[in-house]
């Protein structure tokens, strides 16, 4: 991920679920990580777009975490807030304010995986709370609204603006601030649906997170 000889490239290091069976692993990744990588944050990623440096000259390095899932807050978080390195959360937002017992069936419904133990309550994903929380130290995104719909040509408007704009909306409601990236089902790149453009403009997202690149939202 990083030629010396060439311009530092960014680590996208992606993750789902953190379960607690594997927090002493993952705390040995992230500590590994933040030895050796410069951390990016929004704007130091607009800073990389446009010039192609990053602190320290060295190569940069983004967690992120998909799907909203509770154990991400109760296990991942604690880490990043001892290593004071900031991750980047990747909410699904039609399930915020969703009654505890009711998180198992749309997480079945809705491409979830299930947690690697069931949750005493039942709930399995983000409280708005929770979000709130993670928010004042950590970078909220939208993965989508429902983590259902194939945002693709043949989508309706009104379908991909729910999953699109209503999402952002939804976050900046929650947290104050505009979501800064976007990640669609399948990580596609920004010109894979030209379509939609306009609607991750109107949104406010600042990036396009895909399975092999970032992209700027222009």
């Amino acid at each position: 991920m990083f030629d010396s000889q060439a311009r530092p490239m960014i680590r996208l290091i992606n993750f789902h679920h953190t379960p607690p069976s594997g927090k002493e692993r993952l705390a040995a990744q992230l500590a590994w990580c933040a030895e050796r990588y410069a951390t990016v944050t929004p704007d130091g990623l607009d800073t990389f777009i446009r010039t192609g440096t990053l602190p320290g000259g060295r190569p940069g390095w983004i967690p992120a975490f998909y799907n909203g899932y509770r154990d991400n807050i109760e296990v991942a978080a604690p880490i990043l807030d001892r290593l004071g390195v900031p991750g980047w959360f990747f909410v699904v937002t039609d399930p915020i304010g969703l009654p505890p017992e009711a998180h198992r069936q749309f997480a079945a419904e809705h491409r979830f995986s299930p947690p690697e133990t069931p949750w005493a309550d039942g709930r399995e994903l983000l409280s708005a709370a929770e979000i709130r929380t993670l928010a004042q130290r950590h970078v909220i995104c939208s993965h989508t609204a429902t983590h259902a719909t194939a945002i693709g040509p043949d989508c309706p408007e009104e379908v991909a603006r729910r999953e699109i704009v209503t999402s952002a909306q939804v976050l900046r409601d929650l947290t104050g601030v505009t979501p800064a990236a976007f990640c669609w089902l399948y990580g596609e790149p920004y010109d894979a649906r030209p379509g939609v453009h306009a609607l991750l403009r109107e949104a406010g997202y600042r990036f396009l997170f895909g399975s092999r690149l970032i992209e700027r939202i222009a």
